[in-house]
């Protein structure tokens, strides 16, 4: 019977062959209750994916209506990649769907990549098809960041170092702990991969995606570090890295960002330093950028410059959703260079640590951030690896880790999202109240606390991808404070008292006075300050509460202008042609006292300004050149339009001579000459070129003085004889008239007088 059979198939061929073998069954006395399965439909070829021949033991595989009917392995015959496929046929008997029908499309598959040829099922087809697939580029890794998440690796808060690698003359909370001057600083010949694992406040992971390291700028700065983080506990086995960086040798907060990681503990691992003997980190924080005035100078100072580790308990024993750290070393060799950030949820023990970050922190002291996926954390263990080439120690200034998934209203939400093929295109936000965004970093503020569902949607070329986190909006503290009093003018000063309340469960921790017209901050209860000029003035008060959530309310405080002032203004009465000088004083508040514009009218047509004008030159000198009185007006003028004005009479009289005969002096027996004087009594000089009139006996004698104000007259003049003598000056515009009477008897010898008016005429 089987050599039958075989016969038989290789006469009819295969499409042949099922129908003679019923037909050899019957025949034979066999049972026919079932109907033979049909030929297969069967495919042959060779197999290429990603242009290149698939690899021996590839799966190729045939699909039909979305159903996997026939697989095979691809196989290398003189290298060549190759496979062969029968595909067979749908049992009828049978209600599921087991193979092909006639006509039916089939479609196949490399290694789970569609391949671009296709087929349809024909019953004992026996078809040469060389397959090609190539692997389409990925889908976009959605994920979400929030710019203002908590910073849960503050000591104050509840965090805790749980796990360190070394310690020298810095602990490993110098770093973590609010003291802006401690480090963790490792001992001597400890500079490379150092660590330090905290314990994140809460008791439950946080999302972080971001880490801030400061160090100072000696050898001993960390240099190229690790984040791990950790969900279960502070083992090395439950550590995953979160970040890997390299910090700059500044002494300054530099801040690093990752892809948000959950995280119980965050572990930073110091790969190395700058060349010193030892690490020194000033600062490491897991997260909370609107985080105000919060700067750390204490520092954690290892014993050795590498592998230098601290564990901290993140606050209030509470599991966060950490995507973020900051750290801060000082700008000089000792700061942490490499590290490590692991997370644990669990424990502080080494195995519940998990890596989410690693990261390179430069060494110029500057805060740096690192995000990473929201990772939940309680524990957070940083791992410093090295430092920046102190060969001794690793100082960090600041380690702060922070939490995405809680914080206050308004969040900068971050899209962390990844793409390995085609490049992100395209994003679509739902915040959970009902706002959207498709921009990539949107800033949304919720009108209430509570929990709101935030949705990414990222599109690339291939397709979308969602990631979702639930982020809590803590209850607002307010903010607010009183202004006494509440107008001032320039030059003055006014009270501002805080009369904030913080949100429920709530303390504040910190508080920054920010006034617009001072530089810095001022962190009293009570701040007064003096407004040297008028204009509007903004007050910010920014209060820190103990989750990190910075609340702030601004005044815009009015000083109004003060006008400047003029003081000493007297009358005067003065001689025609002398000169006429006030004597004021001239003040304003400081702000204005440079700008001051004087300006005169002097009551005669004339004018002047003086600008800028104070009481060192208001004092101007002027001549009236006529008599009269005249009201002098002097306006001072500040910047902002403001004046004051002070007025004066000057009184300008005819200047006073003085006339008198000096002598007389016998030149015969009949003549004598009379010597005159006339005088500027206001100036005290003599009166030059001035006509004076002499009479006597009714004769009359007019003379002329000279430079010195003398002038002489030849009178006769006899013995025994009595001479009433009358000298007269007429005056003029300026000058009063004046009239002399002497009587003498003259004798013959010479005669002396001085003789002074007796009347005057103005």
């Amino acid at each position: 019977m089987m050599k039958m059979c075989n016969t038989l198939r290789r006469l009819l061929g295969r499409r042949a062959w099922v129908l003679a073998l019923s037909l050899l069954l019957l025949l034979a006395g066999a049972p026919a209750a079932k109907a033979a399965p049909p030929l297969p439909s069967s495919f042959y070829g060779a197999a290429q994916l990603d242009g290149a021949g698939a690899p021996e033991g590839a799966l190729v595989s045939a699909w039909i209506d979305g159903a996997k009917i026939a697989e095979t392995t691809v196989r290398l015959v003189n290298g060549q990649a190759v496979y062969a496929l029968d595909v067979l046929g749908d049992d009828p008997d049978t209600p599921a769907i087991e193979g092909g029908a006639e006509g039916a499309a089939i479609h196949f598959r490399i290694n789970g990549v569609a391949a671009e040829q296709s087929a349809v099922w024909q019953l004992g087809a026996y078809v040469n098809l060389d397959l090609t697939a190539v692997t389409p580029p990925p889908l976009p890794v959605a994920a979400i960041g929030a710019a203002n998440g908590l910073n849960v690796a503050r000591l104050e808060d509840g965090a805790t170092i749980a796990d360190f690698s070394n310690a020298g003359s810095g602990a490993p909370a110098g770093a973590t702990d609010a003291n802006p001057f401690s480090s963790w600083t490792t001992t001597s010949g400890r500079n490379a991969n150092e660590h330090i694992t905290v314990d994140l406040v809460g008791d439950r992971p946080q999302v972080i995606d971001q880490v801030a390291l400061r160090a100072n700028d000696a050898s001993n700065s960390p240099r190229r570090f690790e984040v791990l983080v950790s969900l279960s506990g502070i083992d090395a086995g439950n550590f995953t890295l979160a970040f890997t960086g390299e910090l700059l040798r500044t002494g300054q907060m530099q801040s690093f960002a990752f892809p948000p990681v959950e995280a119980r503990y965050v572990k930073l691992r110091i790969v190395d330093n700058w060349g010193s003997a030892n690490i020194q980190l000033m600062d490491l924080a897991v997260r909370n950028r609107t985080r105000q005035g919060y700067d750390q100078d204490s520092y954690w100072r290892t014993t050795g410059p590498a592998n230098q580790w601290i564990k901290v308990a993140l606050a209030r024993e509470t599991t966060y959703l950490v995507d973020r750290i900051k750290l801060r070393a000082f700008a000089n060799d000792t700061a942490p260079r490499n590290f490590q950030l692991l997370v644990s949820t669990g424990s502080p023990d080494d195995a519940d640590f998990h890596p989410v970050m690693a990261g390179v922190m430069a060494n110029d002291g500057h805060e740096r951030w690192f995000t990473f996926a929201p990772t939940p954390a309680r524990y957070v263990k940083l791992l410093l690896l090295d430092n920046h080439g102190n060969a001794t120690e690793i100082r960090l200034r600041d380690l702060q880790i922070f939490a995405a998934n809680m914080g206050g209203a308004t969040v900068p939400f971050e899209d962390l999202s990844t793409s390995a093929g085609e490049p992100i295109t395209a994003w679509e936000w739902d915040f959970g109240d009902g706002a959207t965004s498709n921009e990539r970093h949107p800033t949304h503020t919720y009108s209430q606390p509570g929990d709101y569902t935030v949705t990414l949607t990222v599109q690339n070329a291939v397709g979308a991808a969602s990631a979702s986190m639930v982020y809590t909006v803590l209850p607002p503290a307010t903010v607010s404070f009183t202004v006494s009093p509440e107008s001032i003018r320039e030059g003055t000063s006014a009270t501002f008292t805080d009369t904030s309340t913080p949100g429920d469960g709530s303390v504040f921790i910190d508080r920054a006075w920010r006034l617009s017209h001072i530089a810095g901050e001022l962190n009293t209860p009570t701040v007064i300050r003096s407004f040297p000029d008028n204009g509007e003035y903004t007050i910010t008060l920014t209060r820190l509460d103990n989750y990190f959530v910075a609340t702030t309310h601004t005044h815009t405080l009015t000083v109004l202008n003060v006008p400047p002032i003029v003081t000493g203004a007297a009358d005067q009465t003065i001689p025609v042609l002398d000169a006429w000088q006030p004597d004021l004083i001239v003040a304003d508040v400081a702000g204005d006292a440079d700008t001051l514009v004087c300006t005169w009218d002097l009551g005669d047509g004339q004018t002047r300004q003086i600008s800028p004008c104070n009481s060192s030159n208001v004092d101007i000198s002027h001549t009236y050149a006529a008599v009269g009185a005249y009201t002098a007006v002097v306006t001072v003028t500040d910047k902002d339009n403001d004046s004051a004005t002070a007025s004066m009479m000057i009184t300008v009289r005819k200047r006073d001579a003085r006339l008198a005969i000096v002598q007389a002096q016998s030149v015969s027996p009949t003549e004598a000459d009379v010597q005159l004087a006339l005088w500027d009594e206001d100036a005290r000089a003599p009166m030059a070129g001035r006509a004076i009139e002499l009479r006597w006996d009714n004769e009359t004698d007019t003379v002329t003085t000279d430079a010195n104000g003398m002038a002489t007259a030849r009178i006769p003049y006899g013995p025994e004889e009595t001479v009433t003598l009358i000298a007269h000056y007429a005056g003029d515009e300026h000058y009063i008239e004046r009239t002399v009477t002497v009587e003498t008897l003259v004798d013959g010898a010479t005669q002396f007088w001085l003789a002074f008016p007796t009347n005057s005429n103005n």
